[in-house]
């Protein structure tokens, strides 16, 4: 009897776990695993976590414990709680049968037809396929018209509040020419916008000697045929070079949006944070953007309640708010987490 093959997945955090869950549902249905939205029918259920802050831990528990009342269904959990907690997890969530990191996405239906002991004539898996969303072969696509282009994962930065280093490890940039394929490839199934994410874009390349190397992408993609429009997002203060904003300012489809995460603009606060950039330059480089990119758009994140911010301090970061007319503002509460400096 062929087995129930059915599984149900949800996504937790960033774009970047996005891409992460299209890979899980690339690589379960070309195993012949088939995507089911009600959990009621499948017979495993994976949650893709986030573990970036401790809110998202929360989150991602409580979502597990939700899910685990489907007696019914084999519990996976993925994503970045298994790796920020490895071991802690097998003890603190009986709940979940499988953990697995990002790096094991490949291995995911191996794993989870060997825990179900699943044996078929042959020994073969009998393929069912699903026809109702597209996939690339290596993501299937959850967002309609756009894509999320994930270029690097992991950090080289070391600001004192963040676990993205310690979680997803140090800068691993993919490479330009697979780059280049998947944005080709992603055209190809009408998709008119490429988002391009990672944990710092300006980065990209730096650990493998390249200081142009978000330019030479950005460089090779704007050709691609039917990619009407590209997004750059979370790029870090100090990596925006003049190179960088020319080439935005002459591409017709390199979108005049950008988000950088400030987080603060008081010096004593962007120090204790292990920021490089001081205020002024902050304030510089907001000035040097609007004049080299016309028709311009910022997207930023500020952090408040660090242990080093005073009343001064946050006025500061309000008048500079108040004065720069940043047109997207994202205000976050400062987060004490385990293993950070702070």
């Amino acid at each position: 009897m062929t087995p129930n093959t059915n599984f149900h997945l949800v996504s937790l955090g960033c774009p970047r776990n996005r891409v992460d869950s299209e890979r899980i549902l690339s690589v379960m249905d070309r195993t012949g695993f088939k995507h089911v939205q009600d959990p009621a029918y499948a017979s495993t259920i994976i949650i893709n976590t986030c573990a970036f802050i401790q809110q998202a831990v929360e989150e991602s528990i409580d979502v597990i414990l939700d899910y685990a009342q489907h007696d019914q269904a084999l519990l996976v959990v993925a994503g970045c709680l298994p790796l920020r907690y490895k071991k802690e997890l097998e003890e603190s969530l009986p709940e979940a049968a499988l953990f697995v990191e990002p790096d094991k996405i490949h291995d995911l239906p191996k794993l989870v037809q060997r825990y179900q002991q699943i044996n078929l004539l042959d020994g073969k898996v009998q393929c069912i396929r699903s026809d109702t969303i597209p996939h690339t072969g290596s993501r299937t696509l959850t967002t309609p018209g756009y894509a999320y282009l994930k270029i690097a994962e992991g950090c080289r930065r070391k600001c004192t509040y963040c676990t993205i280093p310690s979680i997803r490890g140090p800068l691993k940039s993919t490479d330009l020419e697979e780059l280049v394929q998947e944005a080709k490839t992603l055209a190809s199934m009408n998709v008119r916008e490429l988002v391009l994410v990672a944990q710092d874009l300006t980065a990209y390349g730096l650990e493998k000697g390249d200081k142009d190397g978000l330019t030479k992408l950005l460089k090779s993609i704007r050709t691609v045929d039917g990619i009407e429009w590209i997004r750059l997002m979370y790029l870090h203060p100090k990596g925006l070079t003049n190179d960088l904003a020319e080439i935005i300012n002459e591409s017709d489809n390199i979108l005049p949006y950008l988000d950088i995460p400030f987080q603060h603009v008081a010096d004593k606060v962007l120090k204790a944070m292990g920021r490089p950039s001081r205020g002024d330059n902050i304030r510089r480089l907001v000035d040097r953007l609007r004049i080299r990119i016309p028709n311009l758009a910022i997207r930023t994140t500020f952090m408040v309640g660090y242990p080093t911010e005073d009343n001064n301090a946050f006025s500061e970061l309000r008048d500079f708010v108040e004065r720069y007319r940043i047109e997207r503002v994202g205000v976050f509460m400062y987060s004490p987490e385990e293993g950070t400096p702070a």
